[in-house]
């Protein structure tokens, strides 16, 4: 799902996707972090799945890792236009994804 929004980003190219990210901005980007939105809930109900059959073993609720999924590949977004297409926005978002779910998944025996 978030591969395909990057995808997307990268057909589109980073000058372009650099004018849809300024209306955001501009519209304070409300519409776009919106908890309601499709996108989110689906995501959040695929990240639920996966804790419920024990493929993503977390003490992490699905609305926290959702969240952060989200602002995870936005971020990578923003950067990747920002450095006018310095890297592939999707392969970097993968690998950053991977990333933070083997991360949280770790059993560490002391936090932080």
């Amino acid at each position: 799902m978030i591969f395909k929004q990057t995808l997307f980003a990268e057909d589109l190219g980073s000058k372009v996707y650099s004018q849809v990210l300024r209306v955001q901005i501009k519209s304070q980007g409300k519409q776009v972090i919106e908890d309601s939105r499709p996108f989110h809930i689906h995501l959040k109900k695929l990240v639920q799945n996966a804790l419920d059959h024990a493929e993503l073993t977390t003490d992490y609720s699905s609305d926290q890792i959702s969240s952060l999924l989200l602002r995870i590949s936005r971020g990578t977004l923003l950067d990747w236009a920002m450095r006018e297409e310095a890297y592939s926005v999707s392969e970097e978002t993968s690998q950053n994804i991977e990333m933070f779910l083997n991360l949280i998944t770790k059993d560490f025996s002391h936090k932080i």
